[in-house]
C-alpha cells in the first residue's frame, strides 16, 4: 500500500513538473518574441530614428497613412514600369522565380476547379503572366481603380466565362469570401499595411482559404532594421518582424525562398508560403 502511494505521488509530481516546464517554455517564448520585436529599430526616409516598431505606429495616424499611400499610387502610370517603380525590366525574372516557387508549393491542379486571389494586383501583371495560366478563376484586388481598368483591358482576350473578378478595395478593408481560395498571392504590397492591419488581413485571408489552401507573400526584406518610405507611406520589414507577424496571425511557414537575379541595388526579395497552424 505504501509503495503504491509513493509511486502515485511521484507520478503526480512528474506530471506537475512537466506542466510547469511547458508553462515556463511558453512564457519564455512569449517574452523572447516581445523582446525581439521591441529591439527591432528602424528609420524613415526623412531621417527619423525609431527605437521600436511600436514607437513608429504610435505616432502614425492610420487614416492619414492610408490616404497618403493611396494618393501616391493614384499618381503612378498604369504601366509595368510604373507599378514596378521604374524597374520594369525585372518583370520577366520576377515571374520566373514566382512560377518556380508556386510549382514547389501547389499540388497537381489537373481536373480541379481552382481559384486564386491576386492581392495588390495593380495592372494585373502577375495574373496575366502567371496566375491565369494555372488557375481557372482569379480575383484581382487593388485600391486603385485606374490600375484595375488597365487590368481589365489587358485580360479581356483571356476572360472567357468571366474568369476574372475585379475588386476595388484596400487590403486593410478586404474581406475574402470564406473557403474560396486555393492560393492567395500577395506581392509588393504588405508594406502599405500597418502591423495591426497586416495581422487582421492575414487572419481574414486564412479564413478565405479552402482546405489545404496557401497564402504566398513575396516582398522586399531589410537586413535587420525596418525602413519607412515617406513618399508612399510604406514600411519594409526585416525577417524577424515578419516571422512575428505571421505567428500572431495564426500562420505557419511551409516554404521560403529568396528571389534571385535582381539588381544588387534593390532590397532582397523573399517568398513565403503560409498556412493556418
Amino acid at each position: 500500500w505504501y509503495q503504491r502511494r509513493v509511486r502515485g505521488f511521484c507520478l503526480n509530481c512528474n506530471k506537475a513538473i512537466q506542466q510547469l516546464k511547458k508553462i515556463q517554455k511558453f512564457k519564455n517564448n512569449y517574452l523572447m518574441e516581445q523582446q525581439s520585436q521591441t529591439q527591432i529599430t528602424g528609420s524613415s526616409s526623412a531621417g527619423k530614428k525609431y527605437n521600436s516598431v511600436d514607437e513608429l505606429w504610435q505616432e502614425r495616424n492610420k487614416s492619414r497613412w492610408y490616404k497618403k499611400g493611396a494618393r501616391y499610387w493614384n499618381n503612378i502610370e498604369s504601366t509595368v514600369d510604373g507599378v514596378l517603380g521604374g524597374f520594369g525590366s525585372i518583370s520577366r525574372i520576377d515571374i520566373a522565380g514566382s512560377a518556380a516557387f508556386l510549382a514547389s508549393i501547389l499540388p497537381s491542379t489537373e481536373n480541379k476547379k481552382i481559384v486564386a486571389a491576386d492581392c495588390g494586383a495593380g495592372i494585373g501583371r502577375i495574373t496575366k503572366e502567371l496566375l491565369c495560366k494555372i488557375f481557372k478563376q482569379v480575383d484581382l484586388i487593388d485600391q486603385d481603380s485606374k490600375f484595375l481598368e488597365t487590368a481589365q483591358q489587358d485580360l479581356v482576350h483571356v476572360n472567357e466565362n468571366e474568369r476574372f473578378k475585379f475588386i476595388c478595395c484596400g487590403l486593410q478593408d478586404f474581406n475574402p469570401e470564406p473557403n474560396r481560395y486555393d492560393i492567395i498571392w500577395i506581392q509588393w504590397v504588405i508594406g502599405q499595411l500597418q502591423d495591426i492591419d497586416f495581422i487582421s488581413f492575414l487572419q481574414r485571408c486564412a479564413a478565405g482559404l479552402n482546405e489545404n489552401g496557401t497564402i504566398i507573400i513575396k516582398d522586399n526584406i531589410t537586413e535587420s532594421r525596418f525602413e519607412v518610405d515617406e513618399a508612399d507611406a510604406s514600411i519594409t520589414r526585416p525577417k524577424p518582424l515578419l516571422y512575428t507577424l505571421f505567428d500572431r496571425s495564426g500562420l505557419k511557414i511551409i516554404g521560403e525562398r529568396q528571389q534571385t537575379g535582381f539588381p544588387s541595388n534593390l532590397f532582397p526579395v523573399f517568398m513565403f508560403a503560409l498556412q493556418p497552424k
